[in-house]
């Protein structure tokens, strides 16, 4: 296994008394450590597209997705393929994080929830544990892996991988279970995805964060 860089953490000794942030490096165990990545990491701007496949419910999802972190918006266009039948559902999505709220619609309808516990981070989320590290390509490329638990809209065990240093995010992992925004009810997930094509920068934040009249603001 490949050995992170250092980061600023603060680590957790053996009986489990927490002592000063410090500059530290993986030579024993990761999960003794919780990451305190800074949030200047990343980058503020980005735009790019997500794949996922969800496993128990045998559908595909892929996002053409901007998030911009100064303002904590993220906005996307979704495209899910049921792999079944074939059958394709497009609808929109803006998430609001300073609001708590995001939108969910499409040409007939626009749906307003609440978020619970979410923050749209620019890097690894806070309380993050190493998991490991790899390459792409010939050692061209180093990624970093981190899993955190969620306790929001889904409650579980997420891991993501970033690009070492630039903090890009290149692919992600989910199993737990989420909540029906619409009933309430709960129901198993789990879902594996990557994403592609990133760029810094948004040229036409309107096209990914502007509601339409037929939503509540």
């Amino acid at each position: 296994m490949l050995l992170p860089p250092a980061i600023k953490e603060k680590a957790t000794s053996m009986n489990g008394v927490s002592s000063p942030s410090h500059y530290v490096l993986y030579i024993f165990s990761p999960w003794l450590f919780t990451a305190e990545l800074p949030d200047g990491r990343g980058i503020p701007r980005i735009i790019g597209e997500l794949n996922r496949d969800h496993l128990r419910d045998d559908y595909n999802e892929v996002y053409q997705i901007a998030q911009d972190h100064t303002k904590q918006l993220r906005g996307a266009e979704v495209e899910i393929t049921h792999l079944q039948d074939g059958k394709v559902e497009r609808y929109r999505l803006i998430e609001d994080f300073t609001k708590h709220t995001y939108w969910r619609f499409d040409a007939n309808e626009c749906k307003k929830y609440t978020m619970t516990n979410r923050t749209l981070h620019r890097c690894v989320p806070p309380n993050s544990r190493f998991v490991e590290s790899t390459f792409l390509g010939d050692e061209q490329l180093a990624i970093d892996r981190w899993e955190y638990e969620r306790n929001d809209e889904k409650k579980g065990f997420e891991s993501i991988s970033y690009t070492r240093g630039g903090c890009v995010p290149v692919e992600n992992h989910f199993r737990g279970e989420r909540i029906n925004p619409d009933d309430k009810t709960t129901e198993g997930s789990a879902y594996s995805g990557f994403f592609a094509n990133f760029r810094k920068g948004i040229a036409d934040p309107a096209r990914y964060f502007t509601l339409p009249a037929n939503c509540e603001k």
